[in-house]
């Protein structure tokens, strides 16, 4: 939902857009202990524009745990 007072997104107050986010987060345990080492996040992003056509661009980034 995008405020038009604040000029930010959010999901309790706003207008609807044709805008829809999804985020997954997925711990990846490469040395197979019992703590993740990573996570990949992928955040999906789909919309359908005037002409009815749908959209979908997925952007994907591991992070890891650099301290170990």
């Amino acid at each position: 939902l995008f405020d038009e007072t604040t000029g930010r997104y959010s999901y309790s107050v706003g207008a609807q857009t044709n805008f829809r986010r999804v985020i997954n987060i997925t711990n990846i345990d490469t040395d197979l202990d019992t703590f993740p080492d990573e996570i990949k996040v992928v955040s999906t992003i789909n919309w359908t524009d005037r002409g009815g056509v749908t959209f979908s661009v997925d952007v994907e980034e591991r992070f890891r745990d650099w301290r170990i």
